[in-house]
């Protein structure tokens, strides 16, 4: 009973000693005065600030918080227009989004910065890097800009945004969008705002990243000298190809099996495969 007690007493000691991961909650004043709420989480000398998608936020990256925390500083964020973060703004262009994320990096002082960027956070993390500059060390695509080459369709992208507006809160619709998996469908409509409508300053956004894809795709990514990591879904083929004729320092991950939510999928495998990202680029 002694001898328990004792090493009781010892690994209540060792964790007592152990060092607190620093977390932090707070909000960022974008140019145009919008408050955008973010995390962070650790205080490596390295930073990986991981970029919602449309119609989600921060929370989409929970499962990533506790695999890199200890070793990185891990930046959540909610961009203007989504979870916590204001929706005044006028301007909803991914180019405006480049300098929330990038004058939030800044304001941190953080060196060293991998840029995850989710769907239309791909977008985002393209501008952002191009105005970081030597402080961005990759962009990482994650299952969006499958090509280079767009062409913005409006009829195409006004239909598929009804069709969001058609399902916005409904589970049913979601659980066959998501193969069935009540698991992910309830994981996204947890991020869904308190509004009976899908929130009208949504479209603005989303138009702005289907057009930014044929104006600016290209322009916005020749700018770059750092590396291009893309991890994609099977469901959708990557023009790999096009890709690294264009940009000669693309690669590419395809997760067999998977969705648009390859994130919440295989989140372990996710993390690892980042994280090899981050070692074979880190020199």
């Amino acid at each position: 009973m002694k001898k328990i007690l004792l090493f009781s007493v010892i690994v209540v000691l060792v964790s007592s000693c152990q060092p607190k991961v620093k977390v932090t909650k707070e909000y960022f004043s974008t140019d145009d005065n919008n408050k955008m709420y973010f995390e962070s989480y650790g205080s490596g000398e390295t930073a990986i600030v991981f970029i919602h998608g449309w119609s989600v936020n921060c929370r989409s990256w929970d499962d990533q918080i506790n695999y890199f925390k200890d070793d990185y500083k891990v930046i959540l964020i909610d961009l203007p227009g989504f979870g916590n973060s204001d929706h005044k703004r006028q301007d909803w262009s991914m180019q405006n989004y480049g300098k929330d994320v990038a004058g939030l990096c800044n304001k941190l002082d953080l060196k060293n910065v991998y840029l995850v960027g989710w769907s239309l956070g791909t977008a985002v993390v393209v501008e952002a890097a191009g105005l970081l500059g030597n402080n961005a060390k990759a962009v990482i695509l994650v299952d969006q800009l499958h090509e280079t080459e767009y062409v913005y369709d409006s009829t195409g992208v006004n239909d598929w945004y009804h069709r969001q507006v058609s399902k916005y809160k409904d589970f049913n619709a979601w659980y066959k969008s998501f193969h069935n998996d009540s698991t992910l469908a309830t994981k996204f409509l947890s991020m869904m705002p308190p509004e009976d409508r899908l929130p009208e300053w949504w479209k603005p956004s989303v138009v702005s990243f289907f057009k930014w894809q044929d104006d600016y795709l290209k322009k916005s990514v020749s700018k770059l000298k750092i590396p291009i990591r893309a991890i994609n879904a099977s469901n959708m083929i990557t023009n790999e190809g096009q890709w690294k004729s264009f940009y000669k320092d693309y690669k590419l991950t395809v997760f067999e099996n998977s969705t648009h939510m390859l994130v919440w999928e295989y989140p372990q495998k996710f993390n690892e495969t980042l994280l090899q990202i981050i070692n074979e680029t880190s020199n």
